[in-house]
C-alpha cells in the first residue's frame, strides 16, 4: 500500500461504534409477516458500508454488481435503497413507469439547501415549467450562436494559459483549468458575466470553490444516514456545507438583483435584448406585479451551472487522463480534427476556432467516440436515484414500495460484462464506430450518462459541442503526457465524479473531504442506537404488562439526537401525544405530559407522592447540593420556612426593589452608551450581568459589578452559567455517571466550573459568618438585608457553628432563581417587542402614563417614580411579560419523581421510581390550550374587556410550578422584570440587528437565548452539544466496561482475590489506537501491572514487570499459552501455524523447525540468499543515490526481506525488489491481512464484523483470499514437484516447504495443503516484517545520530577487512560468519534498536487455570497476560534514567564486547520454551543487509525534522513509509 494507507486506524474507532449498532439495525429491519411474501433483492451490506468504502464508493458498487444485477443496502427503519445496474430496470423507472418514479422527498430533503427547488431536485408542475423554458431556450439557434462563442473564446484563452506552461516545461493541473475554463464559460451563459477564473483576474474563484465543496457534501449525504444530525448540530460536513451555501448564495444573489434591476430600468425587454439565461428566466417568471422571485431564480440557475461546470470540465479531464494512458489515440484525433476543419498545420488558434463550425464539429467522429468511452467509464454523475411514489414490481419481479429509493449505476453499469463485452473495463472508442467509422448511438438505458426518458438531459448537444471544442484546441495544438507515467488516478466522491487532486500537477495533499471525519463524526449515533434497541426490545413479564402506560414515541437517545433544539422535539412530540414516553436503556421510564390535569394531579393533588427524588437529586447534587431546587422533606420545608418568611418582609421588598431600580439604571446607562455611538450590542449578555449584580447583593450583600466590568465576578458568573448547563446535559445524557466517573466530556468541564464557583462562594459566605458576630449592632430583625446574613443566623448551631456547604447549596439555589430565570425572560421579552414594535410602543406609553412621569424625565428620575403602585398599574406590560413566559418559559421542562405506583388523571399507569416531566415549553405552544394562535405573541389574551391583567390556571401556565412547590420569587421576579422592561422600553426603542432575524434557545436548565442577541459577530456557545457528545461518544460505548467493573461476585473468596489497578477499558485502546503503544506505556509508568477492563469474558492483564514475564514465559510455561483468545484472533491468517496454537501441534512445528534452523545447510543456504539480495537492494540504492531522489527504505526492505524469506521458506524468488516478479499483489494483500489481524486485539466487536462481513473484516477476508490462492498454488507445485522426482533425500531440496513437505507427508502421500500453508505463513511473517521492520527503525536512528552511522561503517571495514576500493560484491564475500561476530558496535547498535522498537511490540499469553503472579496478583482462568516490549524498553525502573535514548554503549563492555540482557527484560524475541527460534537468523540477515548499506552509502533523512510514527500491526513498522536520501561513500 502506498501513500495514505487504504485503511486508516482512526476508521477501526468509528468502525467499532458502528458495529454494535448494525445487529440492532439488522434485527430493526428484519421484516415478517407480509413482507417474507414478497420478492426483495438480496442484501448486499448496510448504508455503513458505504461510509466505510466513501473513498471508492463507485468501485465498491461496481463490486456488488457483478455479483447482483439488482440489489438492497439496509438503510433507516421503513425506508429500503435499492440499486441495479439492469437496462430493463433502469428504462422502467426512467421510461416505462415515469409518473411513479421521481425525485421525491428523499432527493428533495438531500438537495434542497443547495439546490432549492431547481430542476435537479423538483417534480411535478416546478419540474414541467423549469423544463419546458429550458427545453426551449437550449433548442433556439442565438443561445447555440452564443453559447458556441463563449465556449470558443474559453477555449483560446485556455490554450493560452496551457501555452505558458508549455513554453516554460511547467506540469499543470489540467483539471483545475478545465473547471474553471467551464465554470466561466457557463457563467457568461447563465449570469452573463465572465467571472474570469481561469486568468485569476475575476471575483468568482471563491465562489467557484465554495461551490465544488457544497457539492461534495451534498453528496455525502447519500451516503451517510446521520447528516441531518450533523446539520442540527452544525457539526463536521453539515457545518462546512452550510457556511460555503452562505457564500455560494451571497454571490449569487448580488448578481441576480443587480440583473434583474437593470433589466427593469431598460425599455429593451424583447426576448432577445439579453442573450443570458439568467435574463431568459426573470423575463419568463416575472409575475403581473413586476415582482421577481429571487429565490426560484437562484435555485434555476444554480442547477444549470453545475450541470454545466463540473459535468464538462470532469468529463474533460478524465478524457485527457485517458488519452494520456493511449497516446495513440491523440494522434489519432488530432489528425480527424486537422481533416475535418481543413485547417492547415500553421493555422493559429484563432484561426483554428474560427473553422470549429458545426459541420467541422459534426465530422468528428472519432473524437465523439473517444468523449463517449470516457463517458461511459467515468460518468458525469456516477450514481442517481428516483423515488418510488406507489408499489411497484420491476421487470425482475422484484418489489418496490412506496417510499424506496432505486439508485442505478451509470459508473458501474459501464463495467459491467454482460453490458459491454469481456473488455468492458477497456478504454476502447472503436467500440461506438461502425464498419464506415461513423458513431453509433447506444440505448440511453444502457449507456446512462445522460439519463434517459422525459428526463433526460436537456443539454447533452450543448455539453458535446463544449467538450468537441475544448477537447479539439487542446489536441490540435499540444501533446499531453503525465508528469508520472506510472501515475493512476482516482476520483473524489460527490455528486459529480471529479479527479480527485491536482491531475498533473506538483505535489500531493489530501482531499478536502475526510471519510474517517465523516464516521467519527457518525459514531456517537451508531452506538446511541445500541441502547435505544435493547430498550425498545426489552419485554415486560407477567400480569404486569397488563397495566396501561403512555404511548412509546422515541427513546432518551432522541434527546441528544435533537439536543440544539429538545423542547421544540418535545413540542412536537406533544401535539401527537398529551403524554407520552420515552424508552430509557435500563431503570425507571420517563413520562412526558402537557396535561394540566396531570401537572396538577403530581404537583397539587397527590403533591406527597411526588418530589425531586433520588433522580433529580443525582442530577443537580453536584451544583446545586442540598439547597432548595435539589431536595424533598425537611430539608426542603426548613428553606421553604426561611423563604417564604423572607420573601414576604417588607424589608427584604424595598430592598430588592431599591437593587433593581439601581441596575436597572445602570443597565440603561451603559445601553445609553453603545446607543450613541450606534453600537449593536447582546442585550442578553448586559441583562445576565445586570440579574446577576442584582441577586447577588440581594442574597449575598455584595454587588459583583459584572455589569460594568469593574467587579471581580465575571469569572463566577460564566463558571456557573457553564455549570448549569453541563447539569442540564444530565437529564438527557443516560450515561453521565460514566461520564463523570471517568471524569470525561461535559462532567471534566463540570467539575471544573463547580470548583470556580465554589471558591467564590465559599470565601464570600466565611467572610460574612465571620463579619456577622463581630457586628455588635446585629439584630434578629434584619441589620443586614442581604437572604445570607439571614440564614447564617437562622441556620448557626447553638455551639455557633456555620454549615458552609448548607450555606453554599440555599444560596446557589437562590441565585439560579433570581438570575437565569429573569435575565433569560427579559431577553426573550425584548425579542418579542423587536417582532412586533407595537408592543414596544404601547408598553413604552403604559409606562408613562403609569408612572406619571414627563417625557422629559431623566432614568434616575423614571426609576424612582416606579413606585409598587406605577408597576400594579402596568397590566400591559405584565400581560406582556406572561405572554413572553408561555411561549418562552425560563424552566422549559421540569419533572417530578413518583414515590409509590399511582394511575394519572387520564388512567396512566406510574410505577414507583418513574419520572414525571411537565413540559411548560410545549405546554404555551399547545392549541389545546391556547387556541389556534397558540404560538401567536399576543399580550392581549392575558387581558379583561377593562385591559386588566387575568391569571390562568397555574397546572395550565406552568412558568411558575404550582401546588405547594409554587415559586416563592414570583411576585419578586415580575417585580425586577417590569422594572427592567419599564426603564428600557421607556428610554430607548429596540430593534434587532438583523431584521429577519431568528433566534433559537441553548438547551440548559433555564431557557437563554443561544448566542448574543442583537450583538454584532458572535462566535459560539461556551458549550457545544455536538462536541460534547463527540467527545462522550467513547464513553457511551464503556458502558458494558463500566458494568464488568462494578460486577461484584457472590462469593467472599472473589472479594479476598487480589486483582492488578484497572486504568482503563479495552474502548480507550480503540480510541489511543494510533499511538497505542505509547498508550500503554504511559500507563506502565504509573503503574507495571494493570488491567483493561472488556465487556465481557475474561479479564486482560498488562504488565512490564521481568518477574512476571518470567513467570508466563518459563516457570509456569505450562499454565500460559497461546489459548482460545489468540488462535481465535490469528486463526484465520495463521491457521495451526506455530505463532497461533498450542500442545502437539506447537511442538510437532517446534521440533522441525529446530532441527532446520540449526544445520548448516540452512544457514549457508539462508546466508547466500541473503548477501545476494543484500546486493540487489544496495543496486536499487545506488541507482536512486545517483539521481538524488529520495526513497522509502522501509518498501524496499520490506520487499528485500520478503525476496529472502520466501526463497527461503518457499524456495521461490519473489523478485518484489526489482518488480519483475508477481508477488508483489501477494506481499500488499499480507501486509494489510496482518494490520487488520491485530485490529482484533483491541476492537472487542471484530466477531460482529466478521460475522456481518462488514468493515476490516470484509477487507481482512478479501487479502486473506489473495494469499491462499498465491500460497496454495506454490504448495501444490512444489508437492507435485517432489512426488514427481526421485531426489527425496531430507537435502535434495534446500527450502522449508520442501523439508515440511518430506517430513509430514503420510503413509499415503497425501499432503495436508492446508497445514503446510498455515506453518509457512507464520515463518513468512517472522523472517520478512520483524526484520524489516527492525532495519527501517535502526536506519531512522542512525540518521538521527550520525555519529553512530560512521562508527558501523568503520566497524563494517576493520571487521571485514575489505579495502575501501572493495566493490558491493568484494565486501559481501568478505561478511563471514566470523567477520559479523566480530561486529560488536552494530550488533549492540541493533539491539538498542530493537529495545525501543521491538519487532513485535506487545505479546500475551491465556492463562489456562487460576493462578497468582510473582507480585501477588491473583488471575483467573481465561485471563490474557499482555506484556509490552514496547514500554518494557522505555522504563527507567529497568533501562535507567536514560531509558528513552538510543545509546548501543549500554550493551557494551570494557572492552567493547556485546554483552546480552535477561531475555525477561529484553523481551524483542521472547523468551522461556518459546524463545524465538529464528534469533541468530535474524541477526545474521540484519547484520548483513546494515553492514552493506552503511559501508557504502551516508544515510539522511529526507526532512531532518522528520518524527516518525508507528503503524499499528502485529509488527511495528514506520507509518508512511521511511524516506531518505542516500549518498554514495
Amino acid at each position: 500500500m502506498d501513500g495514505d494507507h487504504s485503511y486508516s486506524p482512526a476508521l477501526a474507532v468509528a468502525g467499532a461504534l458502528a458495529l454494535v449498532a448494525i445487529c440492532s439495525y439488522l434485527a430493526v429491519t428484519r421484516g415478517g409477516g407480509k413482507a417474507s411474501h414478497r420478492r426483495l433483492p438480496p442484501v448486499v451490506g448496510t448504508v455503513f458500508h458505504q461510509l466505510y468504502h466513501v473513498r471508492r464508493l463507485h468501485d465498491y458498487y461496481t463490486e456488488l454488481c457483478r455479483e447482483h444485477k439488482t440489489f438492497r443496502l439496509l438503510a433507516a427503519p421503513g425506508r429500503r435503497q435499492i440499486y441495479t445496474c439492469d437496462p430493463a430496470v433502469v428504462e422502467h423507472i426512467l421510461r416505462t413507469n415515469f409518473p411513479n418514479y421521481g425525485k421525491g422527498s428523499l432527493n428533495s430533503e438531500i438537495l434542497r439547501d443547495l439546490f432549492g427547488e431547481g430542476i435537479f431536485a423538483v417534480d411535478g408542475d416546478k419540474w414541467k415549467t423549469q423544463r419546458k423554458i429550458a427545453s426551449y431556450d437550449f433548442s433556439t439557434r442565438a443561445l447555440r450562436d452564443f453559447s458556441g462563442d463563449v465556449f470558443k473564446k474559453n477555449a483560446a484563452k485556455l490554450a493560452v494559459v496551457v501555452s505558458t506552461h508549455a513554453a516554460s516545461n511547467q506540469s499543470m493541473d489540467i483539471k483545475g483549468l478545465l473547471t474553471r475554463a467551464t465554470m466561466d464559460s457557463i457563467f457568461t451563459i447563465a449570469f452573463g458575466q465572465d467571472l474570469n477564473t481561469l486568468d485569476g483576474s475575476g471575483e468568482g474563484c471563491r465562489f467557484a470553490k465554495a461551490f465544488d465543496d457544497a457539492g461534495e457534501y451534498t453528496l455525502l449525504r447519500y451516503i451517510n444516514p446521520f447528516w441531518k444530525v450533523a446539520r442540527l448540530l452544525n457539526v463536521g460536513a453539515e457545518a462546512t456545507l452550510k457556511e460555503r451555501i452562505k457564500i455560494v448564495d451571497g454571490f449569487v444573489y448580488k448578481l441576480i438583483r443587480a440583473r434583474s434591476d437593470e433589466l427593469s430600468n431598460t425599455t429593451a425587454h424583447g426576448p432577445g435584448s439579453r442573450d443570458d439565461l439568467l435574463s431568459r428566466f426573470i423575463q419568463a417568471t416575472t409575475n403581473d406585479s413586476g415582482m421577481v422571485d429571487y429565490k426560484y431564480l437562484r435555485d434555476i440557475i444554480l442547477n444549470i451551472v453545475i450541470a454545466g461546470k463540473d459535468s464538462t470540465s470532469g468529463s474533460l479531464a478524465w478524457f485527457l487522463y485517458m488519452v494520456c494512458k493511449r497516446p495513440e489515440l491523440q494522434e489519432k484525433i488530432f489528425y480527424e480534427v486537422i481533416e475535418a476543419t481543413n485547417a492547415g498545420d500553421t493555422t493559429s488558434v484563432d484561426e483554428f476556432l474560427h473553422s470549429l463550425t458545426d459541420q467541422a464539429l459534426n465530422k468528428m467522429h472519432y473524437l465523439h467516440a473517444a468523449l463517449t468511452e470516457t463517458l461511459r467509464l467515468y460518468p458525469s454523475v456516477p450514481l442517481e436515484n428516483k423515488q418510488c411514489f406507489s408499489d411497484d414490481v420491476l421487470p425482475n419481479g422484484i418489489n418496490v414500495s412506496k417510499g424506496d429509493a432505486v439508485f442505478y449505476m451509470p459508473y458501474a453499469m459501464g463495467r459491467m460484462e454482460f453490458l459491454w463485452g469481456k473488455d468492458a473495463e477497456v478504454y476502447r472508442p472503436e467500440r461506438w464506430l461502425d464498419e464506415n467509422g461513423v458513431f453509433q448511438q447506444e440505448s440511453p438505458f444502457k449507456f446512462t450518462a445522460f439519463q434517459a426518458g422525459p428526463r433526460i438531459c436537456i443539454g447533452k448537444d450543448f455539453a458535446h459541442r463544449q467538450m468537441k471544442i475544448f477537447a479539439a484546441v487542446l489536441l490540435r495544438f499540444f501533446v499531453f503526457k503525465l508528469r508520472d507515467e506510472k501515475d493512476t488516478v482516482s476520483y473524489r466522491t460527490a455528486i459529480t465524479l471529479a479527479i480527485d487532486q491536482a491531475m498533473g500537477a506538483e505535489g500531493d495533499g489530501d482531499s478536502s473531504y475526510s471519510p474517517a471525519a465523516v464516521i467519527a463524526a457518525s459514531g456517537l449515533v451508531l452506538v446511541v442506537a445500541i441502547c435505544s434497541y435493547l430498550a425498545v426490545t426489552r419485554n415486560g413479564g407477567g400480569g404486569k404488562q397488563k397495566r396501561r402506560r403512555p404511548p412509546v414515541v422515541g427513546t432518551v437517545f432522541h434527546q441528544l439526537y435533537y439536543v440544539r433544539r429538545l423542547h421544540d422535539y418535545h413540542t412536537e412530540l406533544s401535539r401527537k401525544h398529551m403524554t407520552f414516553r420515552l424508552l430509557v436503556p435500563a431503570g425507571h421510564g420517563q413520562i412526558y405530559t402537557c396535561d394540566p390535569a396531570v401537572v396538577e394531579h403530581i404537583l397539587r393533588t397527590n403533591f406527597a407522592n411526588y418530589g425531586k427524588g433520588p433522580f433529580n437529586f443525582e442530577n443537580m447534587r453536584d451544583l446545586f447540593g442540598d439547597g432548595i431546587f435539589a431536595v424533598d422533606g425537611d430539608k426542603w420545608k426548613q428553606q421553604r420556612k426561611i423563604a417564604s418568611y423572607d420573601f414576604s418582609t417588607r424589608a427584604l421588598r424595598d430592598f430588592s426593589g431599591a437593587v433593581f431600580k439601581r441596575n436597572a439604571a445602570k443597565l440603561a446607562g451603559v445601553v445609553s452608551n453603545y446607543a450613541a455611538s450606534n453600537q449593536a450590542m447582546d442585550f442578553q449578555g448586559l441583562l445576565m450581568r445586570a440579574t446577576m449584580d442584582s441577586i447577588f447583593t440581594i442574597a449575598f450583600g455584595q454587588d459583583l459589578n459584572t455589569l460594568d466590568g469593574s467587579g471581580e465576578g465575571r469569572r463566577f458568573a460564566a463558571a456557573f452559567d457553564d455549570a448549569n448547563e453541563f447539569t442540564m446535559l444530565r437529564y438527557i445524557n443516560p450515561f453521565w455517571k460514566l461520564a463523570s466517573l471517568l471524569n470525561v466530556g461535559a462532567e471534566a468541564t463540570l467539575k471544573e466550573r463547580i470548583k470556580v464557583v465554589d471558591r467564590f462562594v465559599y470565601k464570600l459566605i466565611r467572610d460574612r459568618s465571620d463579619e456577622l458576630p463581630n457586628n455588635k449592632t446585629l439584630d434578629p430583625k434584619g441589620s443586614r438585608q442581604d437572604i445570607l446574613s439571614r440564614f447564617i443566623q437562622a441556620t448557626t448551631s447553638d455551639s455557633g457553628t456555620v454549615d458552609y456547604k448548607y450555606l453554599r447549596d440555599i444560596i446557589l439555589n437562590i441565585v439560579i432563581a433570581g438570575k437565569d430565570t429573569t435575565a433569560g425572560s427579559l431577553a426573550w421579552f425584548l425579542y418579542m417587542v423587536c417582532k412586533h414594535p407595537d408592543v414596544q410602543e404601547k408598553i413604552c406609553r403604559e409606562a408613562i402614563e403609569a408612572t406619571n412621569a414627563g417625557k422629559a424625565a431623566s432614568i434616575d428620575e423614571f426609576s424612582q417614580s416606579l413606585t409598587d403602585e406605577a408597576l400594579n398599574k402596568m397590566h400591559y406590560l405584565h400581560a406582556a411579560l406572561t405572554e413572553t413566559l408561555r411561549l418562552y418559559p425560563a424552566v422549559p421542562l421540569d419533572n417530578k419523581q413518583c414515590f409509590s405506583d399511582d394511575v394519572l388523571p387520564n388512567g396512566f399507569n406510574v410505577s414507583k421510581g418513574d419520572i414525571v416531566f411537565y413540559i411548560p415549553y410545549a405546554m404555551g405552544r399547545m392549541e389545546s390550550l391556547w387556541g389556534k394562535d397558540a404560538e401567536a405573541f399576543r399580550p392581549e389574551r392575558w387581558l379583561d374587556e377593562n385591559d386588566v391583567f387575568q391569571q390562568e390556571s397555574p397546572f395550565k401556565f406552568t412558568a411558575f410550578q404550582a401546588g405547594p412547590r409554587i415559586c416563592l420569587g414570583k411576585d419578586f421576579a415580575y417585580r425586577q422584570m417590569k422594572i427592567f422592561a419599564a426603564v428600557l422600553l421607556r428610554s430607548f426603542v429596540l430593534r434587532l440587528r438583523d431584521e429577519k432575524e431568528i433566534v433559537s434557545y441553548r438547551t440548559m436548565i433555564t431557557l437563554s437565548v443561544d448566542q448574543a442577541m442583537e450583538a454584532e459577530g458572535g462566535g459560539d456557545s461556551s458549550y457545544s452539544p455536538a462536541a460534547v457528545m463527540a467527545a462522550s461518544g467513547l464513553a457511551l460505548v464503556v458502558i458494558c466496561s463500566y458494568l464488568v467493573v462494578t460486577r461484584n461476585g457472590g462469593s467472599g473468596k472473589q472479594k479476598r482475590r487480589r486483582r492488578p489497578p484497572v486504568v482503563g477499558t479495552v474502548f480507550h485502546q480503540l480510541y489511543h489506537v494510533r499511538r497505542i503503544h505509547d498508550y500503554h506505556t504511559a500507563l506502565s509508568r504509573e503503574h507495571m501491572t494493570f488491567r483493561m477492563v472488556v465487556p465481557a469474558g475474561g479479564g486482560q492483564i498488562y504488565t512490564c514487570d521481568p518477574a512476571v514475564v518470567e513467570h508466563i514465559l518459563k516457570t509456569n510455561f505450562a499454565n500460559y499459552g497461546k489459548g482460545a483468545f489468540n488462535h481465535g484472533n490469528a486463526r484465520d491468517l495463521f491457521g495451526d501455524g506455530i505463532f497461533a496454537v498450542d500442545g502437539e501441534k506447537w511442538k510437532q512445528q517446534r521440533k522441525i523447525a529446530s532441527y532446520d534452523f540449526s544445520t548448516r545447510a540452512l544457514r549457508d543456504f539462508s546466508c547466500a540468499i541473503f548477501k545476494r539480495n543484500a546486493a540487489k537492494l544496495a543496486g536499487v540504492v545506488s541507482n536512486l543515490a545517483a539521481s538524488n531522489q529520495s526513497m522509502d527504505f522501509q518498501g524496499l526492505l520490506m520487499r528485500a526481506t520478503m525476496d529472502s524469506i520466501f526463497t527461503i521458506a518457499f524456495g521461490r524468488d519473489l523478485n518484489t525488489l526489482d518488480g519483475s516478479g508477481e508477488g508483489s499483489r501477494f506481499a500488499a494483500a499480507f501486509d494489510d491481512a496482518s494490520e487488520f489481524t491485530m485490529l482484533r486485539y483491541i476492537n472487542p466487536f471484530w466477531k460482529l464484523a466478521k460475522l456481518l462481513n462488514v468493515g476490516t473484516e470484509a477487507m481482512l477476508k478479501e487479502r486473506i483470499k489473495v494469499v491462499d490462492g498465491f500460497v496454495y498454488k506454490l504448495i501444490r507445485d512444489r508437492s507435485d514437484e517432489l512426488s514427481n522426482t526421485k531426489a527425496h533425500e531430507p537435502d535434495s531440496r534446500q527450502d522449508i516447504l520442501s523439508r515440511f513437505i518430506q517430513a509430514m507427508t503420510n503413509d499415503t502421500g497425501t499432503v495436508d495443503y492446508k497445514y503446510l500453508r498455515d506453518i509457512i505463513l507464520n515463518i513468512v511473517i517472522a523472517g520478512k516484517d520483524t526484520t524489516a521492520g527492525a532495519l527501517a527503525w535502526f536506519l531512522y536512528m542512525m540518521c538521527k545520530h550520525p555519529e553512530v552511522q560512521e562508527r558501523i561503517c568503520h566497524e563494517a571495514r576493520e571487521a571485514t577487512c575489505a579495502g575501501e576500493a572493495a566493490s558491493i560484491d568484494e565486501f559481501l564475500k568478505s561478511l563471514t560468519d566470523q567477520a559479523l561476530n566480530n561486529m560488536h558496535y552494530l550488533h549492540a547498535a541493533l539491539t538498542e534498536t530493537l529495545r525501543l522498537y521491538p519487532s513485535v511490540p506487545m505479546e500475551n499469553k491465556q492463562c489456562f487455570s487460576d493462578d497468582v503472579l510473582p507480585n501477588g496478583f491473583n488471575v483467573s482462568k481465561g485471563d490474557i497476560v499482555f506484556f509490552i516490549p514496547y514500554a518494557m524498553g522505555r522504563m527507567e525502573s529497568l533501562w535507567g534514567k536514560d531509558a528513552e535514548v538510543f545509546r548501543p554503549e549500554r550493551w557494551l563492555d570494557e572492552n567493547g564486547v556485546f554483552q546480552h540482557e535477561s531475555p525477561f527484560k529484553f523481551t524483542a524475541f521472547q523468551a522461556g520454551p518459546r524463545i524465538c527460534l529464528g534469533k541468530e537468523f535474524a541477526y545474521r540477515q540484519m547484520k548483513i543487509f546494515a553492514a552493506v548499506l552503511i559501508r557504502f552509502f551516508v544515510l539522511k533523512l529526507r526532512d531532518q525534522k522528520e518524527i516518525v510514527s508507528y503503524r499499528t500491526t502485529l509488527t511495528l513498522s514506520i507509518y508512511q513509509g521511511l524516506h531518505l536520501m542516500a549518498t554514495t561513500r
